[in-house]
């Protein structure tokens, strides 16, 4: 290995365990508020309600309206 692949390798590690150290603050992050929720609120939450997999679905009238405001967000035009 050459002195510069290695200096390569110590910059792409040194990234790797930012980000890994960045996931793992968020990861902490989002637990505490979770449990926060939980000691502090009257009513528990359920595990469902917080880890819901099932998605919304979502009718023809609120896509279109979806689709529209990011049209106009983005400034677009509305041509019908």
């Amino acid at each position: 290995m050459t002195p510069a692949q290695l200096q390569i390798y110590a910059k792409a590690q040194a990234e790797k365990l930012k980000t890994e150290r960045e996931n793992k603050n968020r990861h902490i992050y989002n637990l505490s508020v979770l449990i926060r929720q939980q000691i502090w609120s009257k009513e528990l939450v359920e595990y469902e309600d917080v880890f819901a997999d099932e998605e919304k679905e979502v009718d023809d009238d609120e896509f279109f309206s979806y689709i529209c405001a990011l049209n106009r967000q983005f400034g677009g035009e509305e041509v019908f």
